[in-house]
Formats: C-alpha cells, sequence, structure tokens
C-alpha cells in the first residue's frame, strides 16, 4: 500500500508539471486537498456570452466589467486581487471599479483609504434593513447632514495599474439644492496641486420606488486619491452616497468590481438593497459571481425553501435586466465558526445547484475544492485559515482565487483553439496528511 500511494504521489506531481497550449503555467502554490482534475466550472455552457467576448479581447479589445457580490471572504479583498492578477496575466487591467469609503461607514478592508476632513460622517450597510438609508451594490452607504462635508479616498496596496483613473462615478441622493463636487491628485506628477474635473455628467436612475443621481466626473489625466466635498444650503438635511466607481474612460481591458459585506447573507442582498438592480444595470458587467452562503450556514432560523426563493428571485430581476449577462454562483466554503459545526452548509449548497440548473447558469463549488465537509482543519494547520475558522489568511484567499480561476480559464479554453486559450494558473495537488 505505501508503494501504491508513493506512486501517485510522484504521478500527480508530474502531471502537475506538464505545461500545454491549453494549459500555460504560472506562479504555484501548493495545498495538501486539493484535486484539479474534479475542479470545474459546472453548466460551464452558461457562460458562453461571456467566453466569446474574451475569445475576442485580444484582436478587438474592450472594457469587460466583472461584479463580484458577497460577504466578508470577498469584502477583504485578498480573493478578487489575485483573481485580477490571473486575468493580468492575459489581459490589461482597466481600472480599480466600485471603490466605497468604507471607513466612513466602521469597516477597514485593506485596499482602500479613507479621510473625513469637513463635517460629519456615518454609514450603514444592508445588514440593517433599509429606511433612509437606501443601499447599492456597494452595500454600504454613507450620510452626512452637515452643511459643508468632505473626505478624501484612495485605493492602496492593489496593482499598481489600477490605482489611478480619469472617471470617476458617484450614485448619491439629497435635497435638490445641494452640491457634490470633487477634486483629484495625481502623486505621481505633483503630491500637492489639485486637478479639477474636465467635464461631468449627471443623471437620475430609478431604484425600486426611490429616485437618485448618479454624476459621472472626467479628468483630462489620471488621478490617484479623489476629494469629495458635499455643499448643502441649509444644515441637517440628509445627504447620502450608494456609491463611487473608481475608472479609466475607454481603456480596454477588465474591471473586477469587488462588493462585499462582513456579514451578509444572499436575503440581505435580495431584500434590503432597492438600489442594486439598477446600479447592477447601469455598471452593464458581462460577469456577475455571487459568493453567499457561510454567514447563513449557522443560522438557526434559515429555510432552504425561503433560500431557493430569494435567490431565483434576485438572479432572475438581473436577468430582467441583463438578459445576456453571464453568471456564476459559488458555494460557501467548509468553515468552523468558533468551533461550532455549519448545520446549513450542505442544504445551501444543494439550493445553489438547484437554482444554478434552473435559471441556466453556472456554479463552482468552493466547498468540494476545499475538501469537503472537515477541510477548514486542514487548511487551517496548513495556516492558510485564520484563527476564528471563519476566515482565511490572505494566503487562503489568494488560493482560493487561483482555483476559481483555474476552472473559469479551463473552461474557456474548452472553446478557445491554441491562439486563444488562456494562462492558466497553476497549484499543487500534493497531499500530505
Amino acid at each position: 500500500m505505501k508503494e501504491k500511494v508513493n506512486f501517485l504521489f510522484v504521478l500527480v506531481v508530474w502531471i502537475c508539471t506538464m505545461v500545454t497550449p491549453v494549459q500555460a503555467q504560472s506562479d504555484s502554490i501548493v495545498v495538501d486537498t486539493l484535486h484539479q482534475e474534479g475542479n470545474v466550472i459546472q453548466n460551464g455552457e452558461a457562460l458562453n456570452n461571456f467566453f466569446t467576448l474574451i475569445k475576442s479581447q485580444r484582436e478587438h479589445p474592450k472594457q469587460i466589467n466583472i461584479l463580484h457580490l458577497g460577504d466578508s471572504h470577498i469584502e477583504m479583498g485578498y480573493f478578487v486581487e489575485e483573481a485580477r492578477r490571473c486575468f493580468k496575466d492575459n489581459f490589461a487591467l482597466a481600472g480599480f471599479g466600485m471603490l466605497f469609503p468604507y471607513q466612513l461607514a466602521k469597516s477597514v478592508p485593506y485596499f482602500v483609504q479613507t479621510k473625513s476632513t469637513k463635517g460629519v460622517w456615518e454609514g450603514k450597510c444592508y445588514l440593517k434593513s433599509e429606511s433612509d438609508y437606501k443601499y447599492g451594490v456597494a452595500g454600504f452607504t454613507i450620510k452626512t447632514q452637515s452643511k459643508v462635508s468632505e473626505f478624501e479616498m484612495q485605493a492602496v496596496k492593489c496593482d499598481s495599474t489600477i490605482l489611478s483613473g480619469n472617471k470617476i462615478v458617484i450614485y448619491y441622493s439629497g435635497d435638490d439644492s445641494s452640491l457634490i463636487t470633487i477634486q483629484g491628485i495625481n502623486y505621481s506628477i505633483d503630491s500637492i496641486n489639485k486637478v479639477t474635473p474636465i467635464n461631468f455628467e449627471t443623471e437620475n436612475i430609478q431604484g425600486d420606488g426611490f429616485q437618485y443621481k448618479k454624476t459621472t466626473f472626467f479628468f483630462n489625466q489620471t488621478i490617484n486619491k479623489v476629494i469629495v466635498n458635499v455643499n448643502q444650503q441649509k444644515d441637517s438635511l440628509p445627504f447620502y452616497i450608494s456609491g463611487i466607481q473608481f475608472l479609466n474612460h475607454e481603456k480596454p481591458g477588465i474591471v473586477y468590481h469587488n462588493c462585499g459585506v462582513v456579514g451578509a447573507t444572499f436575503k440581505q442582498l435580495s431584500k434590503n438593497s432597492s438600489l442594486s438592480i439598477s446600479q447592477i444595470s447601469d455598471i452593464n458587467p458581462d460577469l456577475i459571481i455571487f459568493s453567499y452562503g457561510s454567514n447563513e450556514a449557522y443560522d438557526p432560523n434559515f429555510n432552504s425553501n425561503d433560500y431557493y426563493l430569494a435567490v431565483t428571485d434576485y438572479i432572475q430581476r438581473v436577468k430582467k435586466i441583463l438578459p445576456d449577462v453571464s453568471i456564476i454562483l459559488t458555494t460557501p466554503p467548509d468553515t468552523r465558526s468558533n468551533g461550532r459545526f455549519p448545520i446549513n452548509n450542505m442544504d445551501i449548497c444543494i439550493v445553489l445547484r438547484k437554482v444554478a440548473m434552473e435559471q441556466n447558469i453556472a456554479l463552482w463549488n468552493l466547498n468540494s475544492q476545499m475538501g469537503g465537509s472537515g477541510s477548514m482543519l486542514k487548511w487551517f494547520n496548513k495556516g492558510l485559515a485564520s484563527k476564528d475558522k471563519l476566515h482565511f489568511k490572505k494566503a487562503g484567499y489568494e488560493l482560493q482565487a487561483r482555483m476559481f480561476m483555474y476552472a473559469l480559464f479551463i473552461e474557456f479554453n474548452k472553446m478557445a483553439d491554441a491562439n486563444n486559450s488562456l494562462i492558466v494558473p497553476i497549484y499543487s495537488t500534493d497531499f500530505k496528511n
């Protein structure tokens, strides 16, 4: 038996070192519990519209938008940043995408720095039911009631090609007399002088029973930091900002929007974000990825049928406004939050698989790719998971992203010829207990 195990180990290592025209090799990340041969996108045919755009990207480049919605695993940013790197092995990156002043809403992902410089700001996320606050795809909204308010914001610690932009989009609502303006700074040119936009466009957007505004500001040079100023004629008038996009006007390449909320569930996205569908329509993504389930897995009041209805309803609403969009559902990872067992994990995976098949959308099973039930402990012992056994360390999220991108690119390469095949991120499947 020992000789057989050693033979299989050698065979797996040999296979992982092979590089073919369809599967070119990138940097390697090692974990013990993974099996590449089963790492697939289920119902991959549902991604044909997205793959058609990717296939033509080298000869006819355009801006391709990917929108990733999820819980804390996505808000942290490590998964998305590694996914961007995998795309960059094949295409240019065209902008950061959705970038929110999270610190003003008391959330602190590593990839953004925000500082309030005037007035008083407060914020909430869609974990709270909507009242005066209305939430969009970012999942957060900030509010000020000061006569003059201002904050500074910039992306940090990400790929250098997306840390600057020349097009800023802001979604907001307030009194008609309120005025929102912005300035920018480009530190690579001048660390002091502020740059004003050369033009801007404002339009009204209709949310679910609520109208709000979108202003797009254009600069004649790239900026690294944006300074947002709100002036109101009277104190105590509420002014809300529900989203900001940091983009590059007409630059071809991949824009990967990161929209996660710590503690979020799919039902909260569906019920508590009345602006999200209209903002999804405005962003007009070519691919949407939904990554929820970790928090629902511990809910003692979880009901599979209610969950099925909530996920199905939201997917159908998205497909109604964007009939050609490609969609991927990802299952929740295996977790053991503070020693607890995720009692609903299996039911959630079953529901997501059912929705994917019924709605003709794709599914990626992160849970099984981790190694299934109990695999969190192996990830923890390998130093890939945090002490709470609910979240992962940076290396753990990066590995998950490479696993996902491996499955996505392998699925694309099935329809691509040698000239269009993508460089696939490789991770070792060496399994040592």
